[in-house]
C-alpha cells in the first residue's frame, strides 16, 4: 500500500518539470563550499546516462531532481547531438543510506541541512560512476541540480563535467519575493532549480475578499505541492494596516477581526507556508510622544501602548496556530524597523520593550538594519536591537536593493555568523517574477552570497547570473549598460551637470547596443525598464535649472505670518508654476532673504474662501496631505558626494506646513522622525487666501554638513504648493516625477547687499 501511495504522489508531481529554465553553465552555482577534485569531462546524451536511486523509490524531491537533470540533458542534446561515449552511472540517495555510504567509503562527509556531496567512484574511457549523497531530501535535489549545472555544450557535443564536492548553504532560509498573486508554478520551479530555497509572497488587503482566495487557489495548490516535496520553503507577508481604498484600519481591540486574520493565516499554513511575517511598518501612526492608535478602544484596551497591542496580536496568532502547525514560525515587522526610525529614543524604545513583553518569545522581530536601505548589517547594531527585545530572535527584511535600482547587483554585507543569530532566515524585498526582470539576476547573485558569503565575488557572480539567464553573449553588453547607467545616475543624483553629458552619451550607446542583443532562444533582452530610465536621464539632460539670488534682509522681519512690504523690501521674489510647467493664473508668490544665521521665507497663497478648517496636529503629522500645504526642500551644501549607502545621495531637508501652521520635517524622504530641523512658521488669513512666514536655521544632515547662508554660499532647493482639496500643484521647478528629486532643485545663490 505504501508503495502504491508513493507512486501516486510521484505521478501527482509529474507536472513539476521545473520550467522557466535558465541555461546551464558548466560549473556549480551558487559557489560551492569545497571542490575536492576535478576529472576529465565525458560526452553524454540521454541514452548513456542512468540515474539509480537508493532506495529504489525516490523521495519527491529526488524525483524532481532527476526530471530537472534529464530535461536539461535532452534539450541540450537536441541542439548538440554529438556522439556520447561510455556510460555515466549516477547513484543518488541520502548520505545515511547504506548503499550511498558504501559508495562513499571512508569519505562520507558530515553536512548541515540542505547539504550534498558528489563523489566520482570510477572514471575511465569506458565511463564513470558518480555518487550523490544528500543530508536530507532537499540536499539530494540540490546535488542533482548541481550535476545538471555541470553539463556544458561545446563543439556540437554535450559534456558532463565531473567534480567531487562538499556543499551546503550557509543561510538555509533564503527568501526572495513578489506579490503573491504574481506567483506561478513555473516561477516556483525556477527558484528551486536555481537553489534559491524560499519564496516570500507579498500579501495585500485582498485577503479580506472571498474572490481573492478563488483567484489564488491554483497558486496555493502548487505551493503546497512544492512544499510537500521539500523543493521550496514558503513565507507570507501580510500587512495588517493594508486596506482597500478608504477602508477601515485593522482594530486589534476587535476579536472578530483578529479571528478573521487568524483564519487567513491558517489557510496559508494548510498550503505550505512555514513562516508568517506580519507587517505594521510605515502605516502605524506616530506622534511626538510615540506611536498612536487608529481606534480609541485600542488605546483603552492596551493602556495606550501600541507596542503591547502589536505584541498581543502576535500572541493571538501564535497561540491559535502553534499546536496545529508546530513547525510554523512567526515574525513581525514592527513599527520601527530600522535605527533611522528613532530606535534609541525613549518613546520608540518603549514600543519595542512593550512588544517584547507581550509577544511570545517564539515570535521573531524583523528589521532592516541601521537604515531603511542598509548596505551592511553589523553585529553591534544587531546587539543593540536584541537588548530591547530580550528573548526574541530577529531576522532581516533586506531592503538594500532599494526597489528603485534598475539593474541592481548584490553588494550588501552581513556580519560573519549572522546566520546563526537569525535562524538562517533572510527575506529579500523585490519582484522576482518578471515585472522588474533585472531583479531576477539580482536575486541569483544575492543567493550566491547567502549560500557561501566567504567565496562571494560580486562581479563574477553577476556575470554568471547574466549568462544563466540570457547566455554568455549577453554578459559584456549588459555590464556596459549597467556601468553606463550607474555612472549617469550618480552624476544626475549629485547634480554633476558638467560631467553628465559624456555619461549620458555612453548610456545611450550602451542602450542601443543592448537592444540588439538576443538571448539563447533568439528573444530580445528586457529593456522596457531601461527605456524608462532613458526618458528620465534625457529629461535631466535637457532640464534648465532656475536660479535665485538671495540678499540679506533689508529690515527686521517680524515672524507673524503677515508679509509687510517694508520688512520684505529687497527680498528675492518668484512665482510658482503650475506642475505642468505653464504659468498659473493664481500663482503662489514666494520671497526669500537671509539674516540671523538662517533664511526667511514668505508665501502669499491665493485660495478660495472659505478656507478649510484645520485642527492643530502633533509635529511630524503628515500635514502634506491636508487640504492646503506648502512644501520646501533645501540642500544646505552646494554638492553632495555619492556614498555606499543609497540614502546618502541628495542629502536634503524636506519641510512642510499647512494653513494652520502644523509642521512636518524629515531628512530626504526617510520619515518624519529621521530629522528635526530648527525652523518656525507663522500663518495668517488674507483677503485673497492665506500667507505664511518661515525662519529656518540650517543644520547638518546625514551625509552632508550644512553651509550657513552668507555671501558666496550656494544652496539648492525647490518650493511647492499642494492644494489637496482640488489636486492643484505649483512648483518653482516642476520637472521630475517626485518632489524628492534633488537633481531638479534650483540653484540658490547668497549674494551681498546692494
Amino acid at each position: 500500500m505504501l508503495k502504491i501511495c508513493l507512486w501516486v504522489w510521484l505521478a501527482a508531481i509529474g507536472s513539476l518539470a521545473l520550467g522557466m529554465d535558465t541555461g546551464v553553465i558548466g560549473r556549480i552555482y551558487p559557489e560551492p563550499q569545497k571542490i575536492l577534485a576535478e576529472y576529465a569531462a565525458m560526452p553524454v546524451g540521454p541514452e548513456n546516462v542512468e540515474i539509480i536511486f537508493h532506495p529504489e523509490i525516490p523521495s519527491p524531491a529526488a524525483e524532481a531532481g532527476r526530471k530537472l537533470y534529464r530535461r536539461s540533458l535532452q534539450e541540450m542534446a537536441a541542439e548538440n547531438p554529438g556522439h556520447p561515449s561510455g556510460r555515466l552511472e549516477v547513484h543518488v540517495g541520502l548520505c545515511s543510506d547504506p548503499a550511498i555510504a558504501e559508495k562513499f567509503g571512508d569519505r562520507v562527509p558530515e553536512l548541515p541541512e540542505q547539504g550534498y556531496a558528489i563523489r566520482v567512484i570510477e572514471h575511465s574511457p569506458a565511463g564513470a560512476v558518480v555518487a550523490i549523497g544528500g543530508s536530507d531530501a532537499r540536499g539530494i535535489f540540490y546535488g542533482l541540480a548541481s550535476l545538471r549545472q555541470l553539463l556544458e555544450a561545446r563543439d556540437g557535443q554535450v559534456w558532463q563535467n565531473l567534480v567531487e564536492v562538499d556543499d551546503f548553504p550557509v543561510w538555509p532560509s533564503r527568501f526572495v519575493s513578489d506579490y503573491f498573486s504574481n506567483a506561478s508554478l513555473d516561477g516556483f520551479q525556477f527558484l528551486a532549480a536555481n537553489k534559491i530555497g524560499g519564496y516570500g509572497g507579498l500579501g495585500d488587503s485582498n485577503w479580506r475578499k472571498p474572490e481573492w482566495w478563488e483567484q489564488v487557489e491554483p497558486i496555493m495548490r502548487d505551493m503546497k505541492a512544492m512544499s510537500d516535496a521539500d523543493l521550496l520553503t514558503f513565507l507570507m507577508q501580510f500587512h495588517i494596516y493594508a486596506t482597500p481604498a478608504g477602508g477601515p484600519k485593522f482594530n486589534i481591540a476587535d476579536r472578530k477581526q483578529i479571528d478573521e486574520f487568524i483564519e487567513c493565516c491558517r489557510k496559508m499554513a494548510q498550503h505550505g507556508v512555514s513562516i508568517f511575517m506580519i507587517g505594521t511598518d510605515d502605516s502605524t501612526p506616530r506622534g511626538v510622544d510615540g506611536y498612536e492608535f487608529y481606534h480609541a478602544d485600542e488605546a483603552e484596551k492596551f493602556d495606550n501602548s501600541v507596542g503591547r497591542a502589536h505584541g498581543y496580536l502576535m500572541k493571538c496568532l501564535y497561540e491559535a496556530l502553534h499546536d496545529e502547525f508546530p513547525d510554523v514560525q512567526f515574525g513581525m515587522i514592527g513599527a520601527p524597523y530600522s535605527f533611522d526610525h528613532g530606535i534609541g529614543r525613549p518613546e520608540v524604545d518603549r514600543y519595542l520593550i512593550d512588544w517584547a513583553a507581550e509577544a511570545p518569545e517564539e515570535v521573531m522581530l524583523v528589521w532592516t538594519g541601521s537604515s531603511v536601505f542598509s548596505p551592511r548589517i553589523t553585529r553591534a547594531d544587531a546587539e543593540r536591537l536584541r537588548k530591547l527585545v530580550p528573548g526574541h530572535d530577529v531576522f532581516v527584511f533586506d531592503n538594500s536593493n532599494g526597489l528603485f535600482a534598475p539593474m541592481p547587483r548584490w553588494n550588501t554585507e552581513f556580519y560573519p555568523g549572522m546566520e546563526k543569530d537569525n535562524r538562517g532566515i533572510v527575506f529579500l524585498l523585490g519582484l522576482v517574477f518578471g515585472s522588474r526582470p533585472w531583479e531576477t539576476v539580482y536575486y541569483l547573485g544575492a543567493c550566491d552570497y547567502l549560500w557561501n558569503p566567504a567565496a562571494y565575488d560580486a562581479v563574477r557572480s553577476y556575470d554568471t547570473a547574466i549568462a544563466m539567464m540570457y547566455g554568455p553573449q549577453a554578459v559584456e553588453p549588459v555590464n556596459e549598460m549597467r556601468e553606463a547607467l550607474v555612472a549617469a545616475k550618480d552624476k544626475r543624483a549629485t547634480n554633476n551637470r558638467a560631467g553628465f553629458a559624456a555619461c549620458y552619451d555612453r548610456f545611450s550607446k550602451a542602450f542601443e547596443a543592448l537592444s540588439k542583443v538576443r538571448d539563447r532562444h533568439g528573444n530580445p533582452l528586457p529593456v522596457a525598464q531601461l527605456a524608462t530610465w532613458r526618458e528620465i536621464l534625457e529629461e535631466y539632460q535637457n532640464a534648465e535649472l532656475p536660479e535665485l539670488a538671495i540678499r540679506p534682509a533689508a529690515a527686521r522681519i517680524e515672524l507673524d505670518g503677515r508679509i509687510g512690504e517694508e520688512e520684505w523690501r529687497g527680498a528675492a521674489e518668484i512665482q510658482l508654476l503650475d506642475r505642468s510647467g505653464r504659468p498659473d493664473p493664481a500663482p503662489v508668490t514666494m520671497k526669500m532673504a537671509y539674516a540671523d544665521g538662517g533664511v526667511y521665507l514668505a508665501f502669499e497663497v491665493p485660495a478660495a474662501k472659505p478656507l478649510p478648517e484645520q485642527a492643530p496636529l502633533p509635529h511630524d503629522s503628515p500635514v502634506y496631505l491636508n487640504p492646503d500645504a506648502i512644501e520646501f526642500l533645501l540642500q544646505f551644501a552646494p554638492e553632495v558626494e555619492p556614498a555606499a549607502d543609497s540614502e546618502a545621495v541628495g542629502a536634503f531637508a524636506h519641510c512642510a506646513f499647512d494653513l494652520a501652521g502644523n509642521r512636518f520635517d524629515e531628512y530626504a524622504n526617510y520619515g518624519g522622525h529621521s530629522w528635526d530641523g530648527d525652523w518656525t512658521v507663522k500663518t495668517a488669513e488674507t483677503p485673497a487666501g492665506w500667507s505664511a512666514e518661515v525662519f529656518l536655521k540650517p543644520s547638518d544632515l546625514k551625509y552632508a554638513k550644512c553651509v550657513p547662508p552668507r555671501e558666496g554660499t550656494v544652496w539648492r532647493g525647490n518650493f511647492h504648493r499642494v492644494e489637496n482639496r482640488t489636486g492643484k500643484v505649483q512648483s518653482w521647478m516642476p520637472a521630475g516625477w517626485s518632489f524628492h528629486q534633488a537633481e531638479y532643485f534650483g540653484i540658490i545663490d547668497f549674494i551681498g547687499g546692494e
